[in-house]
Parts: C-alpha cells; sequence; structure tokens
C-alpha cells in the first residue's frame, strides 16, 4: 500500500515538472513561398459561374403547385448552369438567392417566411435541389390551402456556382449575404 501511494506521487510529481518545462521561444522559421495572385473578378484563380436573375411569374408558381406534396417546383437549366458537373457538386458550393422580382430584400435559400399573419399555421419554406445541368427550387407549404394565389408574387432567383478546390480564398465571406457574395466576386446585377 506504501509503495502504491508513493508509485502515485512519484507519478504527479514528474506530471508537474515535465508540464511546467518551457524553454526560451526560438526564431521564426523561413518565409514560405508566395502563391499566385488570381484575377478579383473571378475571385482567386477559379471562374465563378454566375446566372442573372431568373423570373418565375405568380401565375407560373401557381400553375406548378403539387397540391398533393404542398409544393411548387421550378426546373432551371441552360446557360451558366450548362457547366454545372457532378465534380463541381461533390467539391464546390452552390448558392441560390431569392427576392420577390424587383426588390432590394434578397434572401438566401433556403429559409423558411412565416406567413402567420396572413393565414394562422402557414410557413412557406424555401430549398433547392442541384444536379448535373440543373438546379431545381422549391417552396413547400406547412399546409394545406384552397388558393395559394395570395401568398405567392412573382419572384426571381439567382444561382452562383463556385467550383471546388482552386485556390480560391472565402475567409470572412457571409455566403448567405448576396451584397458580400456580390462584392467579393465582383458579381453584378
Amino acid at each position: 500500500m506504501k509503495r502504491n501511494a508513493f508509485s502515485l506521487l512519484v507519478l504527479l510529481l514528474g506530471l508537474v515538472l515535465f508540464n511546467s518545462c518551457k524553454g526560451p521561444v526560438g526564431d521564426p522559421g523561413p518565409m514560405g513561398p508566395q502563391g499566385p495572385k488570381g484575377d478579383p473578378g473571378t475571385g482567386g484563380s477559379s471562374t465563378i459561374l454566375s446566372t442573372g436573375w431568373i423570373p418565375v411569374t405568380k401565375q407560373q408558381a401557381i400553375s406548378r403547385y403539387d397540391a398533393d406534396g404542398l409544393f411548387i417546383g421550378s426546373r432551371f437549366t441552360g446557360g451558366e448552369l450548362d457547366k454545372l458537373s457532378q465534380k463541381i457538386l461533390d467539391d464546390g458550393i452552390i448558392l441560390v438567392y431569392n427576392r420577390v422580382a424587383g426588390s432590394q430584400s434578397i434572401n438566401s435559400v433556403p429559409f423558411t417566411l412565416d406567413m402567420n399573419y396572413k393565414e394562422a399555421g402557414l410557413q412557406l419554406s424555401y430549398y433547392f435541389e442541384a444536379l448535373p445541368k440543373e438546379v431545381n427550387c422549391y417552396i413547400q407549404f406547412s399546409k394545406k390551402l384552397a388558393d395559394i394565389a395570395p401568398f405567392i408574387e412573382n419572384e426571381e432567383y439567382r444561382i452562383i456556382i463556385i467550383p471546388g478546390p482552386s485556390g480560391l480564398r472565402m475567409k470572412n465571406i457571409d455566403l448567405k449575404d448576396y451584397e458580400a457574395v456580390k462584392k467579393a466576386f465582383n458579381l453584378k446585377d
């Protein structure tokens, strides 16, 4: 018993001594090689792909309403979306933004709108699905409505595609903030 207590005391003393030992701070190491500078218009050495604002009219949205699934779906293809590959889906970032047509208020998809002020218990959830060469955007209703028309407006979507590892620096960019993304990648509306 005495031997176990002595061994424990030696072990604790050893841990305290080794943990408190510190030597002088050494000189800094040599500077590493400077990486290549990218074109600020593309956000680095990677090419950013971006659609313009794609309109979806109220009439189009209403005609696409699936009453059984309680959702509206809009499929976007062509143009820059033709460059959306499986590799980009695996390694890159897909950003989708939404706004009421002509509005300055822009939402990062996914997001949820609480419409309780118009209809008790109603929420509209916006989300998207990206596939090679297409992006599908959805509006999911939290409950069945006899008429969805009062809750739908002319809307616009913008899709920004950032390919995967390529030296692109994205620190301090709030990807939910459309204006910050637009500024960082020198995008025009």
